[in-house]
């Protein structure tokens, strides 16, 4: 599916997952307990593009490189003629193709656009601007889901 992926390993969501576990979930429980979860994580990504212009841990994303801007000056009229920094108000964006997927005892969120790895942890010239993965923040709204789920199952 994805061309960037992220894996997230984190202690406080490890001891509700030990919490997950010994509910003894169902399978269509689990299935929609990851969905909501991965749902969650795409909204997040997508609010870096259209909001915060962070990465998850907080960095402001690089500006466009100047050779970038005058390139685009050149070819389009404007430094920045995609109203924002990694989309385009055109055509399909980056943005526009983050995806999750829950298989088994997994969810999986990511990018399908063929530069989506160059743009989470850049090539050459181009600098990282990360726009998947878990903040603070975003932890805080995921460990939410899992106890407003579990809370509804006791």
């Amino acid at each position: 599916m994805a061309s960037a992926v992220v894996t997230i390993q984190n202690d406080e969501l490890s001891a509700l997952c030990s919490r997950l576990n010994a509910a003894a979930l169902s399978d269509k429980d689990r299935n929609q307990l990851l969905t909501d979860i991965g749902v969650e994580l795409e909204t997040q990504a997508q609010e870096r593009f259209r909001i915060t212009k962070m990465s998850p841990d907080g960095d402001k994303w690089k500006d466009l490189a100047d050779s970038t801007a005058l390139y685009y000056q050149k070819k389009f009229g404007s430094k920045n003629p995609f109203n924002g920094l990694l989309w385009r108000n055109s055509s399909v964006s980056l943005r526009d193709t983050i995806m999750s997927e829950t298989e088994g005892l997994s969810v999986i969120v990511g990018a399908t656009k063929i530069y989506a790895a160059v743009h989470q942890w850049g090539y050459k010239k181009i600098p990282p601007r990360p726009y998947l993965g878990l903040g603070t923040g975003d932890k805080t709204e995921i460990m939410g889901i899992i106890e407003r789920f579990l809370s509804a199952r006791i």
